[in-house]
């Protein structure tokens, strides 16, 4: 049951919930400390602000979208009544409705091997017609392959979201074409957090730009203001209300490279430059600590980092 927050110079800032919890980086917080003096003081200090990027967002993008698929491609349709594999192109597949598409799609997973060629569903060749070319993209209906003490067992992307943590780690450890690594990138969590369980929840969230989130609540998550549809706006969602329990909170930039997850427990109650334990983070994988700060009285707090507050702020 996991929250979890992204922010980024140049990348709209998310909250997210979900199996964990978590909230903005400090160390990516404007480099000024919680207070005048080197070391924070019990009072409150000014509203902190996220500092700009050093270089602006641009000016134009790139227009072109990269084609993830070509019409003479070749996907595997369906068996025929005589036993023999029916196959198709995805020039054949663009043609149809979108309901058509999407119901193909989906529904049409199986792979099809002859003379040693295998030929793969829709969704794994035609990527731009079934929209799954992105790298975390997820069929719930996909069947993955894992091996256990000499049997081959096939089973669905869905089965995998629902076993317990140990159970994951071991179904996700396999790596092979057709691993649970490979089809399940997003029940897997692959690159993590690139690719996030759905049950993630985004809860709160502010543009990119120089202006911090306006909560004060300390990181308790019971401010409640804008619209969550629109990324163009400051929004926040009740925690509790999103993921009842929830026990963690995961840390990260727009973009996903500085991250870290923490047990709720580490997070919340009053600490002043005390270590406090990180689960794991982009910079190690193992559960350590840091010195972070959340005081009694102190709007702008929790401050948290990667690494000590007092090393990070001084880093930027």
């Amino acid at each position: 049951e996991k929250l979890t927050s992204y922010y980024h110079f140049d990348a709209a800032a998310l909250l997210i919930i979900g199996n964990r919890i978590a909230k903005a980086l400090a160390d990516l917080l404007p480099p000024a400390p919680p207070s005048q003096s080197p070391v924070p003081s019990s009072q409150s200090s000014s509203k902190p602000s996220l500092r700009p990027s050093s270089s602006s967002i641009p000016s134009h993008v790139q227009t072109e979208v990269p084609v993830c698929e070509k019409p003479e491609y070749v996907f595997f349709y369906r068996m025929k009544k005589n036993g023999k594999p029916k196959r198709q192109k995805c020039d054949w597949l663009a043609k149809k409705s979108k309901s058509k598409r999407k119901k193909l799609c989906q529904r049409n997973v199986d792979y099809f091997e002859a003379k040693g060629v295998i030929v793969g569903p829709a969704q794994t060749v035609c990527k731009d017609s079934c929209k799954s070319c992105k790298p975390c993209y997820e069929n719930d209906k996909s069947k993955y392959v894992f091996y256990k003490k000499g049997q081959v067992i096939q089973k669905t992307c869905k089965i995998v979201s629902g076993l317990s943590p140990t159970a994951r780690e071991q179904v996700c450890a396999q790596e092979h074409f057709n691993s649970a690594k490979n089809v399940c990138p997003v029940s897997c969590e692959v690159n993590f957090p690139m690719c996030l369980s759905t049950s993630w929840k985004r809860v709160r969230h502010v543009p990119p730009g120089n202006s911090w989130h306006p909560a004060i609540d300390q990181l308790v998550g019971d401010e409640v203001y804008g619209n969550s549809l629109e990324n163009g706006i400051a929004w926040s969602k009740d925690f509790e209300s999103e993921v009842p329990g929830y026990n963690e909170f995961l840390f990260a930039t727009g973009d996903k490279v500085k991250w870290l997850v923490a047990p709720k427990s580490s997070v919340l109650g009053f600490y002043w430059n005390s270590d406090r334990t990180i689960t794991r983070s982009s910079i190690n994988p193992k559960e350590h600590s840091a010195k972070w700060f959340r005081r009694e009285g102190s709007i702008e707090d929790p401050w948290i980092s990667l690494t000590d507050h007092l090393s990070a702020i001084g880093e930027g």
